[in-house]
């Protein structure tokens, strides 16, 4: 795809998730360093209904603090003519070349945006349906990359339906203490620590609250927390430094992320950028970053964390973020934060590109049949 002009940028915020905010404040980061002499970006914001709102400004936080942004006469749809999608605002039509969802959490980054932009036929930023919806999922997702070689700490995934058996489970196969997670949330919501039996049933049945199905795995006691991005680039992949991530809490809690100083991607109290470790622990973590990445086909720049047991000097993998919290840009040292917006939009032109031959219908006389059984 070739363009002699601006590339029409369509930035996805916000929607129906947990992570509302959180998304709003990586969209913002994300708006401002984007380069104005390459793309005009326009800006739709997700309800938390999601509806689809078109803002005409996006430069600041104040917009959503004084609710300017739930003025319902700035709905906007998306249309599709011959080959071309339009975003549709008052009866104006402004051409989509490339979408950007930029939002957080299960119910839209799960892959049902995802999903939307495939129905668009335009090239997207950022992970597809499958890759998203996997990684959504904490259990699937991790006995999907274990089947791989990927190491983890022992877990069990628990819903609803085998609560009791999965409990018994638990109790004889586990040793306390425990951490419970929902299966399909994110920024440590929902999480908690079970020291006995009596926190283990609790935590479970807290977290069922968020989801169908929890993750219930082994506690590391004496642990440190790793980081790596890894985004796409015409194929080939580009790994980022290794963050170390501080936390005075047993887990990463979502105010060590949120509140402790600011967003964990921005506050330096929580944060050491690059991690001070062996060379060969790096090329372990750079090494399962690659094969996460390529396993479950992800797109666009994600984020793995990673758990490392100082007692027996092991590495886990802990989750992986599809559109991580400020797009990880702070741990890419040889790119500013416009360039690697840059390389993420290219290499969804190059992706769209290459794939736009693929055959996506099969032409057949089966509705000119005139005995076609329709019941049984």
């Amino acid at each position: 795809m070739n363009f002699k002009g601006l590339v029409n940028v369509c930035v996805f915020i916000g929607g129906c998730s947990v992570e509302h905010e959180i998304s709003l404040i990586s969209g913002l980061q994300a708006v401002l360093n984007m380069d104005q002499s390459k793309y005009n970006v326009r800006i739709v914001y997700l309800s938390k209904e999601n509806e689809f709102i078109y803002l005409k400004s996006f430069d600041s936080l104040d917009y959503f603090k004084k609710g300017l942004h739930l003025n319902k006469k700035s709905n906007c749809y998306f249309k599709r003519i011959g080959k071309v999608t339009y975003m549709v605002y008052k009866g104006k039509k402004w051409m989509v070349d490339v979408c950007f969802p930029i939002v957080h959490g299960s119910g839209v980054e799960d892959g049902s945006l995802a999903g939307f932009i495939n129905l668009l036929k335009v090239p997207n930023v950022c992970s597809g349906v499958t890759s998203s919806g996997v990684a959504q999922d904490k259990g699937l997702c991790k006995r999907l990359l274990k089947s791989s070689g990927v190491r983890m700490c022992k877990f069990v995934e628990v819903t609803r339906e085998t609560y009791e058996k999965k409990v018994s489970k638990i109790l004889n196969v586990f040793s306390f203490p425990l951490i419970i997670k929902p299966s399909l949330l994110g920024s440590s919501i929902g999480i908690n620590v079970a020291y006995d039996e009596e926190e283990l049933k609790k935590g479970i049945t807290n977290a069922l609250a968020f989801g169908e199905k929890v993750v219930v795995e082994q506690k590391l006691e004496d642990f440190v927390e790793y980081n790596m991005a890894c985004l796409s680039s015409k194929g080939d992949l580009i790994t980022s430094l290794v963050e170390e991530v501080k936390s005075v809490n047993s887990y990463l809690t979502f105010d060590d992320k949120y509140y402790d100083g600011g967003l964990k991607e921005l506050s330096k109290e929580n944060r050491c950028i690059p991690a001070s470790i062996s060379k060969e622990l790096e090329d372990e973590i750079r090494n399962y970053t690659k094969v996460v990445y390529r396993t479950l086909g992800f797109n666009g720049v994600i984020r793995v964390d990673y758990l490392y047991d100082k007692t027996n000097n092991k590495l886990y993998f802990n989750e992986v973020n599809t559109i991580p919290g400020s797009l990880a840009f702070y741990l890419f040292k040889d790119y500013s934060f416009k360039e690697l917006i840059d390389i993420l939009i290219k290499d969804a032109l190059f992706r769209y590109s290459k794939n736009s031959n693929l055959i996506c219908s099969f032409d057949s006389n089966v509705l000119s049949v005139k005995n076609l059984k329709m019941k049984k």
